[in-house]
């Protein structure tokens, strides 16, 4: 699998509705770019290095 950086800046409040959001957009995004099953693989990643 390829690496992958994404960086951002938001400015102003970063209530909870906004995180939902923006993940959620992001979901969609990388969806669109990798597929389904590579999005799956790295979820599972990151909750291995949350755990």
């Amino acid at each position: 699998m390829a690496s992958v950086i994404i960086r951002g800046t938001i400015e102003g409040e970063f209530t909870d509705k906004l995180k939902r959001e923006y993940a959620k957009a992001l979901a969609r995004i990388l969806i669109a770019e990798y597929g389904k099953e590579t999005c799956k693989k790295i979820l599972e990643e990151l909750k291995k290095d949350n755990s």
